[in-house]
């Protein structure tokens, strides 16, 4: 039984609401795409070589769409459009189109994934299903009946920006103007504050100089706050990005024992709110046993080192304490 049902809803046409309590983590929807193309046929420099780019893939679009059985042609001209350009194949394409896992190598279209609405405090988030090539839609919150599911729109790297720069993206993307409930209320200073934090947290992070003799234990203590602020701002989805990155710092500075707790760790919650078949699982599922075959193991130096006997099971008395000890106090 679908836990869902389509409804209209003011102000935003329809959207997907639970039929029942979801709790976190649940697996909400399954779906196989009605066509994908590579992403490659997007690319700016294929276009390039193209004389009239927007007709180009217009008819691309449109004759994968034509290859469909009848009524799903039907499905996906049902699908909206938010492109007032001319092109109505490749306006419901740009409006529509899910990148197919993490290195978003294909694009799909999907008749039901398409239909859940974008917040930026989601309750739900969606992945790629490498084995059984599906999309997934977990929970990442629990949703009472009666509850719109929505999920983002936006990159992780989009969605901790301000609320003006966020609406500018959406709008121009998508034609609609977010009114969730990190748009509709600007004046929401924690809201604020929290996302500014994750911004210059995130962009720390992304400068860092990870290199031989670096501090690793600045960047430690930046993780460990994320961690903090993520749920407070709907990112649970996210959460997995954090103990990789610690797993990254620990295996790059010699300790193994920690680094294996980490990798666990993401691998536990990335499970938890996006399935099982991701492209990663496997490798990460390796790393929990064997940190050190990792190709940044040491590269950092060995100023951490530790053996992997020497990991703390999650749960047991001062785990936590023991797992962020390297953080910068």
């Amino acid at each position: 039984m679908a836990l869902y049902q389509r409804t209209a809803i003011e102000q935003k046409g329809y959207g997907m609401i639970a039929k029942t309590a979801i709790s976190p983590g649940r697996l909400i929807l399954v779906e196989e795409p009605l066509f994908s193309l590579p992403s490659v046929l997007f690319s700016r420099e294929v276009l390039a070589q193209a004389k009239h780019p927007e007709s180009t893939l217009n008819t691309i679009i449109a004759t994968a769409v034509k290859a469909l059985p009848k009524d799903k042609q039907v499905v996906f001209l049902e699908l909206h459009n938010s492109k007032t350009r001319p092109g109505v194949f490749l306006g419901i394409w740009q409006t529509n189109a899910f990148g197919l896992g993490s290195d978003n190598d294909d694009l799909g279209i999907f008749e039901l994934a398409s239909r859940f609405n974008h917040s930026c405090f989601p309750n739900a988030v969606h992945s790629w299903n490498y084995n059984t090539k599906k999309m997934e839609i977990h929970a990442t919150k629990a949703i009472p009946e009666g509850t719109e599911i929505t999920m983002s729109y936006l990159s992780f790297e989009e969605i901790i920006q301000p609320c003006a720069m966020r609406r500018t993206m959406l709008q121009g993307r998508y034609g609609f103007t977010c009114s969730c409930h990190a748009c509709a209320s600007p004046g929401n200073a924690k809201s604020i504050a929290h996302r500014t934090e994750l911004a210059m947290l995130d962009g720390e992070l992304a400068r860092g100089n990870f290199s031989l003799g670096m501090n690793a234990a600045r960047p430690m203590k930046n993780l460990r706050r994320m961690l903090e602020l993520f749920p407070l701002e709907g990112l649970e989805g996210e959460l997995g990005r954090v103990y990789n990155d610690a797993f990254q710092l620990c295996i790059g500075s010699g300790d193994q024992a920690r680094a294996s707790a980490f990798m666990e760790l993401c691998v536990k919650t990335r499970c938890f709110y996006l399935g099982t078949g991701l492209k990663d699982d496997a490798r990460n599922r390796e790393l929990v046993r064997r940190p050190q075959s990792h190709h940044t193991f040491q590269a950092l130096g060995n100023k951490w080192g530790t053996k992997l006997s020497m990991k703390k099971k999650e749960g047991s008395v001062g785990f936590d304490e023991w797992l962020w000890e390297r953080a910068e106090k």
